[in-house]
């Protein structure tokens, strides 16, 4: 409708489809009648470039208490898509697209499964199937337990199932040549569930569906020795 607009938010991530349409997910904003602002929220929004009208297509739009809204999110069973299936509210997550167009989330700053009003860093991963208009919970935690744990480095460039990305948010993507999606850094947790600014960078394969940590660091040191501050050589080398 001409009438549609999102509400005033900040933090929130987008995606262009191979259509060329522009989409929109969450933030830190206000939602319908609600006057609160700087909440996390999970609404879901397309901005057709033809004929230049925004369709709210998933998510909530107005606060409730209830565990099904737009703090708390839905995961449902890892791996299976599923209609009543929503991210949480949230905040500087990281997004990629697919070969098929599909819109892929990362963890960002929001609400976990059992939380509560508490806002975390997360580590979930999302797929939404612009054919089908549904969320799938494809890896990380969903549960506010130990998400300062929640990392599996594994070995440098080894992807394996369980490897997964500790919970942050700020983080930056790219996607490659072969559709895989690339993540790095971000404000999180490191190995032993310290919070800080992070640099590793990691690989998810979308054939297997396998994270690879790649390079940087998964421990932060006192001594301040660690390549966490980085490694410069010499410029251009």
């Amino acid at each position: 409708a001409e009438s549609n607009v999102p509400s005033g938010r900040n933090g929130a991530v987008t995606w262009v489809d191979k259509n060329g349409n522009l989409w929109l997910f969450g933030g830190s904003g206000f939602l319908d009648g609600s006057g609160l602002n700087g909440q996390p929220i999970n609404d879901l929004w397309r901005y057709d470039i033809i004929n230049q009208k925004w369709t709210w297509m998933n998510g909530e739009n107005k606060w409730s208490n209830d565990s099904n809204t737009a703090r708390f999110g839905n995961w449902g069973t890892k791996g299976v898509e599923a209609e009543s299936n929503v991210p949480s509210g949230r905040h500087d997550a990281v997004t990629w697209v697919d070969k098929n167009g599909n819109l892929w989330l990362f963890g960002g700053y929001g609400f976990a499964e059992g939380g509560g009003i508490s806002e975390l860093r997360l580590n979930d991963l999302w797929k939404y199937d612009i054919s089908t208009g549904y969320w799938t919970w494809v890896s990380g935690q969903k549960t506010v337990s130990n998400l300062h744990l929640s990392g599996q480095w594994g070995t440098k460039g080894e992807g394996l199932p369980d490897n997964v990305p500790s919970a942050r948010y700020e983080s930056i993507g790219w996607s490659d040549d072969d559709g895989n999606f690339w993540l790095f850094g971000g404000h999180g947790y490191d190995y032993d569930g310290t919070m800080m600014r992070l640099n590793d960078l990691w690989r998810y394969d979308i054939s297997t569906g396998y994270w690879t940590w790649m390079s940087g660091e998964k421990d932060w040191s006192s001594d301040q020795s660690t390549p966490l501050y980085g490694v410069w050589g010499t410029k251009g080398i």
